[in-house]
């Protein structure tokens, strides 16, 4: 008996299993709901009810030891009662990521530990799944095909990694709500410009995405804008690579930094993680194959364009774990309507082997991700 409490002590295995069944009951339950959702306002409400519910769940997160946010919370402890002006110059010049420690010192003065995670839930789901509602909203696919792209995001276990390494799904998120509302609804030119911006000063490996998506608007806008757009396109750009150039930390230098570090150095790397984003990743690269088949959709064709250069880029670098994790990730971000485009215009014209792979690819990933993921990791209270 003392052996097996001292197990359950140990593993926190009670606590873990209560929590991961949590995630699953809520993620099953807003599939079914969105799938029923016969309005965008029905739709709106349901996909809006399960970020409230993730945000509270992020509030109640305990994280373990090894966890990022723990030594985030340590770092954030230590500056507690610190002026801002000794702060700045303690930490601000000597990090390349001003954007996130802002945020970190702005926690140090609220004191309530559960916000940071659920800020950062609710910023990383909120731009996610704005595009689940834009697409809903647009009727450019079904609730079905909506709710199929939800349920396949959702049971990678994406949510302890929002909730824990915080920066890097804030970045991603940011440049993904910024490149679908810039080639998918053509609409908030500046706002994607910062959104970028913001991006790149929380995380150097949105750098990457945000030069891919840089180039893309040059080309786009070249093709199909009028002269005074083209302008304002290449001279905001300009200012944006400028700046990052011109960085007091060295942003171009940094960044190649890390890759070589990403590439050739002994780096952290798990292999359940890694099994999870390479099914998944095969799933999407599945889909772009099968979109061209309907590349006629201009309002998606320059996503397309740009999920399958990083999926080269991914498949080129697969040797490196962080790479390969994180950037593969962001292709799912960004093919979201393209997932859900293709497995509508699929049951449409009487397939649905499409529908069938992707139900059947999530589930297996969403029982991976619980027994041996990150998400098996996720707990809200301890015994």
């Amino acid at each position: 008996m003392n052996s097996l409490t001292s197990f359950l002590g140990r593993t926190f295995l009670i606590e873990r299993v209560l929590g991961v069944l949590l995630y699953v009951i809520v993620t099953g339950s807003t599939y079914i709901l969105l799938r029923k959702s016969d309005t965008y306002r029905q739709f709106k409400k349901n996909i809006n009810s399960c970020l409230l519910i993730l945000c509270v769940m992020a509030f109640f997160y305990v994280p373990a030891e090894t966890a990022d946010l723990y030594r985030i919370r340590a770092y954030i402890k230590s500056w507690e009662g610190m002026t801002f002006d000794y702060w700045s110059k303690l930490v601000l010049t000597n990090t390349n990521a001003p954007g996130a420690y802002y945020l970190y010192f702005l926690m140090s003065r609220i004191k309530i530990d559960g916000i940071l995670p659920m800020l950062s839930s609710f910023i990383v789901f909120s731009n996610i799944f704005y595009i689940f509602k834009e697409e809903k909203r647009l009727e450019r696919s079904s609730s079905t095909s909506l709710a199929t792209a939800f349920f396949f995001l959702m049971a990678q276990g994406l949510f302890l990694g929002v909730i824990s390494g915080i920066r890097n799904g804030i970045a991603f998120s940011l440049v993904a709500r910024a490149i679908y509302d810039d080639f998918c609804l053509n609409k908030n030119m500046i706002v994607n410009y910062i959104l970028c911006m913001i991006a790149v000063s929380i995380h150097i490996a949105a750098v990457p995405v945000v030069a891919l998506y840089l180039f893309l608007k040059v080309y786009h806008s070249w093709h199909k804008s009028g002269y005074t757009i083209k302008l304002f396109s290449i001279i905001a750009i300009i200012g944006i690579v400028y700046w990052a150039m011109t960085r007091k930390s060295g942003l171009l230098d940094l960044v190649i930094s890390k890759a070589e570090t990403y590439i050739t150095g002994n780096v952290y790397s798990y292999i359940w993680e890694r099994i999870i984003v390479s099914i998944s990743f095969l799933m999407l690269l599945g889909v772009l194959l099968i979109y061209r088949r309907y590349n006629k959709e201009s309002s998606l064709r320059t996503v397309y364009v740009l999920a399958s250069v990083l999926s080269i880029g991914v498949l080129l670098l697969v040797f490196s774990y962080s790479i390969f994790h994180r950037y593969a990730n962001f292709v799912m971000y960004v093919s979201i309507p393209l997932m859900a485009n293709c497995v509508d215009k699929e049951m449409k014209n009487g397939k649905y082997n499409l529908y069938w792979y992707v139900k059947l690819v999530s589930v297996l990933v969403l029982i991976i991700a619980c027994v041996r993921g990150d998400l098996c990791g996720y707990k809200f209270f301890l015994l």
